[in-house]
């Protein structure tokens, strides 16, 4: 405050004795600045975020008691810690007083990472055989990302019939430039699979085929005799029996 007069008296010292009359106090003040971290100036609260790809820059809301809107470049400005808006991590704002106003005010919010569910799938093997090699299913990338990964899942120990839980083991997310994938924007949960050994089955011999029987040699059929000749007639001879010795009787018969 400055210029106070009471009468033809000015205050000096900023003291001055009250006389025992009435007195008019006449005087004028400025307010220079207003901090913009005064209750009376409200700012709104940034809201952390999970990575999906998009950009997630936030822009504050200024505004003072009786509801008026306090102008970005010409009543405070604003400034970021990391011109990165899409990957994981903390982006802190600075809203910052200008013109009639002063002080400064942070504020801070998170891109948080996203999370990659690894399904382990169930199998199976005979006991005795060799394990097989662990396959799995996913969910949770971006769109327009190739997840990359390296290690591997181990399963308990164990040969004997039964059932055995594959384990995420070694195996981690990686990054992979060329699918756009950068592993630190995500989180990962294995869910174990299950490997079970069956007994080995015993192979049916089939019985072995009985041994057909020789057929028996078959009886040859006798060789039957050589008909007798019939004796070829003498010419002159009709064939009738013969008339040697025999006399004919010539008669009425």
């Amino acid at each position: 405050f400055q210029g106070w007069e009471i009468g033809d008296q000015a205050v000096e010292g900023n003291k001055f004795t009250m006389p025992a009359s009435d007195v008019k106090v006449v005087g004028t003040w400025t307010l220079d600045i207003i901090d913009v971290s005064h209750p009376g100036i409200n700012i709104d609260d940034p809201e952390s975020v999970p990575y999906d790809g998009d950009v997630h820059q936030w822009v504050p809301t200024v505004t003072d008691n009786e509801g008026n809107t306090l102008t970005q470049g010409e009543d405070y400005t604003v400034s970021y810690s990391t011109d990165d808006f899409t990957n994981v991590g903390a982006v802190i704002v600075t809203i910052t007083g200008t013109g009639n106003y002063g002080g400064s005010v942070e504020k801070t919010y998170q891109i948080t990472p996203a999370q990659i569910t690894v399904n382990i799938d169930d199998q199976t093997k005979v006991r005795g055989s060799a394990d097989p090699t662990f396959t799995f299913n996913y969910s949770g990338v971006v769109e327009g990302e190739t997840m990359a990964w390296t290690g591997e899942f181990v399963r308990e120990v164990g040969e004997a019939v039964g059932d055995y839980a594959v384990m995420q083991g070694g195996f981690v997310l990686a990054d992979n430039p060329e699918g756009n994938f950068d592993a630190s924007n995500y989180t990962l949960v294995v869910n174990p699979g299950t490997l079970t050994i069956t007994a080995a089955t015993t192979p049916v011999v089939p019985d072995t085929p009985d041994t057909p029987d020789t057929p028996d040699t078959p009886t040859p059929l006798p060789t039957p005799d050589a008909p007798t000749p019939v004796p070829t007639p003498a010419p002159g001879d009709d064939g009738a029996t013969p008339t040697d010795g025999l006399t004919a009787t010539t008669g009425d018969d």
